[in-house]
């Protein structure tokens, strides 16, 4: 009876095993792959490869990254931007607290306006001709 639990629990810690070494070391090798593929020039088989693993797991930072390195090298400007974009997105979802603004110090003020007053719609530091 205690060796069949016994089997069990190993079969189990090998599977998980097996699952966290695929998730964690085999999808940054295969990260590092595109990357020198980008560097010698291959840009088309990346851009694909990249745009089936964003499909397929989701979209990391470093992912998206390197498709818009792929466009940036390209010279496809404005996809590139919006996958830049994208990545400080991620990034900020990652990172919510901004080192500066903690939760308990007070947001400032803009100039010109004192606590609790609004600024009059259109004077934002812009001016109207």
């Amino acid at each position: 009876m205690n060796y069949i639990l016994f089997l069990i629990g190993f079969a189990v810690l090998a599977l998980l095993f097996i699952f966290f070494y695929f998730k964690l070391f085999r999808k940054p090798k295969k990260l590092q792959r595109i990357w020198d593929q980008i560097q010698t020039g291959e840009v088309k088989n990346s851009i694909r490869s990249l745009k089936t693993i964003i499909y397929k797991q989701g979209g990391s930072v470093d992912a998206h990254f390197l498709l818009a390195e792929c466009y940036r090298t390209e010279g496809n400007w404005a996809l590139a931007v919006v996958e830049y974009r994208f990545c400080l997105k991620l990034k900020k979802k990652t990172f919510p607290h901004h080192p500066e603004r903690s939760p308990g110090r007070p947001r400032r003020m803009p100039s010109g306006t004192k606590k609790g007053q609004r600024r009059p719609h259109g004077a934002h530091g812009t001016r109207t001709l």
